[in-house]
């Protein structure tokens, strides 16, 4: 078969693949039969023009290309999440400051400052989510902070005495 045959012919399957319904496959699968499709279609060019790469080391190459893609796309879709939930998160923190302002009965301000605490630590987590991201990325500075130990270990101790309400389990340091 002649070159330019086989390029039309690759170029007829190619447009034949782009009109294809994914709907009957998952997304990994029809990402990789795109991908895998490419790396045939970058091949087969190749051999034709006269430039002959190994199958290997080529699927070698997609692969390594493919594996940081994922991880890009992994550092974007933490560092997306983490911003998208910190705003509602920030609102929270923010009306449970609210509320501590007004008259509140003991109880009331008991569970006010179990909100508090427990939007605080989470927006600790989501912070820490986004200090990781960017470790992955190699876009993070160290830095030492100084901290107390003891004050640390009571707010755990508080945030799981408010989360054990009404049952018989009591934790002690």
């Amino acid at each position: 078969m002649k070159p330019k045959n086989l390029l039309s012919q690759l170029s007829e399957l190619e447009t034949t693949l782009n009109n294809f319904s994914f709907e009957e496959l998952s997304a990994d699968e029809a990402t990789r039969l795109k991908k895998s499709f490419e790396a045939f279609k970058t091949h087969l060019e190749k051999r034709i023009w006269g430039e002959d790469i190994p199958l290997d080391q080529d699927s070698k190459t997609d692969s390594i290309k493919e594996q940081e893609q994922l991880q890009n796309a992994q550092e974007m879709l933490i560092a997306t999440v983490s911003h998208e939930i910190r705003t509602p998160l920030s609102g929270i923190i923010g009306f449970a400051d609210l509320l501590k302002e007004g008259e509140l009965t003991a109880d009331q301000q008991y569970q006010v400052n179990a909100i508090q605490s427990a939007s605080n630590s989470l927006m600790d987590i989501i912070n820490e989510l986004l200090e990781y991201s960017k470790l992955s990325a190699g876009l993070e500075n160290f830095e030492m902070l100084d901290f107390n130990f003891f004050s640390i270990i009571q707010d755990v101790v508080y945030l799981c005495n408010t989360l054990m309400l009404g049952k018989d389990v009591k934790l002690e340091v």
